[in-house]
C-alpha cells in the first residue's frame, strides 16, 4: 500500500500532547511569575537596555521584515491565492475550507487566552489588564499553523503541486517560526514564554485542521489486461 506523503507532515499525536503540557505549564508559571518569567526578564534587559537594536533604524528595519513571516496580513497574501489556486486544481474546497478553519481557530483561541491572561508586552510585565495581549505570541502561532497547513496541503495534493512550490513551503514551514522568534526577541516585541506559548498552540491547531478526511473520489477498478468485454448476444 502506498504511503500518504502528509502524514509526515501533520504533527504526531506524541507532540500534540507535550505541546498542551508545555502550553499549560508555561501558562503557570507566567501566573506565578516563576523561573521562566525571571528568565523573560534577563533576555529582554539584554535586548533592550544592552542591545537596544529596536531603537536603531537599519537594525529595526531588517529585523522586522523576519516577522513578516508570522504577520496575518503578509501570510494571508500568499495563503488565500495558493489554497483557491490549489482548489481549483483539484476542483475540490476543502483546502479552501481548512484554512478558513485553521484562521477561525486561531484566533478564537490565541484571543482567548491573551484577554485571559492580559499581559503587557515588555518592558512592563503586568497580568490582567485590558490592553495586555503579549501572551502568547500570535505570530508564532500564525507561523506555525498556516505555513505547516500550506504544506500539509501541498503533500496531500502532490499531482497539482510543482515540485519546487512543495519544496519552499517545506522550508518556509520551518524557517519561518524560527526567524519569527529571532526577530522579535532582538527587537523585545515578545516575552520568551509568550513564543513558546503561541508555539504549543500552532501545533495543536495544526494537528486539528489537518485531521484526514477520506477522499470521497473512488478510483475506477482496472479492467485485466488482454481481456475485452464480452459482445452481447
Amino acid at each position: 500500500m502506498p504511503t500518504d506523503p502528509a502524514r509526515g507532515l501533520r504533527p504526531p499525536l506524541w507532540l500534540v500532547l507535550a505541546s498542551i503540557a508545555v502550553g499549560l505549564a508555561v501558562t503557570a508559571d507566567v501566573l506565578a511569575g516563576g523561573l521562566l518569567t525571571r528568565l523573560d526578564h534577563q533576555i529582554s534587559h539584554l535586548t533592550r537596555d544592552d542591545w537596544g537594536l529596536r531603537f536603531r533604524a537599519w537594525p529595526r528595519r531588517g529585523l522586522r521584515v523576519l516577522t513578516v513571516f508570522g504577520q496575518r496580513g503578509p501570510v494571508l497574501i500568499v495563503a488565500v491565492p495558493f489554497v483557491a489556486w490549489l482548489a481549483w486544481r483539484i476542483r475540490r474546497v476543502e483546502p479552501l475550507l481548512r484554512l478558513l478553519a485553521a484562521l477561525v481557530v486561531l484566533t478564537a483561541s490565541v484571543y482567548a487566552i491573551k484577554f485571559g491572561i492580559g499581559r503587557n508586552a515588555p518592558p512592563a510585565d503586568v497580568l490582567h489588564t485590558k490592553s495586555g495581549q503579549s501572551f502568547p505570541s500570535g505570530h508564532v502561532a500564525n507561523a506555525i499553523l498556516v505555513w505547516g497547513l500550506l504544506t500539509w496541503l501541498a503533500a496531500r495534493h502532490t499531482a497539482a503541486i510543482p515540485k519546487r512550490v512543495a519544496a519552499a513551503l517545506n522550508v518556509v514551514r520551518i524557517a519561518g517560526p524560527l526567524l519569527v522568534v529571532l526577530g522579535m526577541t532582538l527587537l523585545d516585541y515578545h516575552w520568551l514564554t509568550d513564543f513558546i506559548a503561541g508555539a504549543a498552540l500552532g501545533v495543536v491547531l495544526l494537528w486539528i485542521v489537518t485531521w484526514p478526511i477520506p477522499s470521497p473520489e473512488r478510483p475506477r477498478a482496472a479492467r485485466p489486461s488482454g481481456i475485452r468485454p464480452s459482445a452481447a448476444p
